[in-house]
């Protein structure tokens, strides 16, 4: 059996490599384990050794730890509770003009405008248009994405998934200068 962790989004995480897991068997201390998911997926558990546990859920983890630990003899229903320490294997990265710029992991599923907030949003010369490259199927996409249009014609339904792998850029904002004997010379967005 499993522990049950109704509406835990954090349960639908997909494992991979870095994540640092902690996995929690009731009634038994001993078998409390923190340990990295390896570069081939696996985690290593008392008694079962490697477990592979790269590509599943959380808690598609938790289930095949319990039925391994069942299947082998060592317990009977046991209660799993595994969770995510550190997200590493989910990294987006977000760049430009903004004003936490960096590697942000994804913890669960997010989108353009989530990521945007993490990274603190554009600055003051960050471009509405943002860009968004993506590796799917060994094959690079970019798409631009006008986030002012969104919020002005209320388009939030447009908003982008983003996953693991993906790059987020905000270039500046074209800019125009105005010199000579004018009221208001300077800078000025377009």
């Amino acid at each position: 059996a499993v522990c049950a962790h109704a509406g835990d989004a954090k349960r639908d995480y997909v494992l991979g490599t870095g994540d640092m897991v902690r996995v929690i068997v009731y009634n038994s201390p001993d078998l409390t384990t923190e340990t990295r998911v390896t570069a081939t997926g696996t985690m290593t558990f008392p008694l079962l050794g490697e477990v592979t546990v790269g590509g599943i859920t959380a808690g598609e983890a938790e289930k095949k730890i319990a039925a391994a630990l069942e299947n082998g003899g060592f317990l009977k229903q046991p209660q799993i509770n595994l969770v995510v320490l550190q997200y590493q294997s989910q990294l987006v990265s977000v760049l430009g003009d903004v004003n936490k710029p960096g590697r942000y992991p994804l913890d669960r599923p997010s989108t353009l405008t989530d990521v945007m907030a993490m990274a603190g949003g554009a600055t003051s010369n960050g471009s509405e248009i943002v860009s968004v490259t993506s590796a799917r199927d060994g094959k690079s996409e970019r798409h631009e994405y006008d986030l002012r249009e969104w919020f002005d014609r209320g388009q939030l339904s447009h908003n982008p998934v983003i996953r693991g792998g993906d790059i987020i850029y905000v270039p500046r904002a074209p800019l125009f200068y105005i010199y000579g004997e004018v009221q208001r010379p300077g800078v000025f967005r377009m």
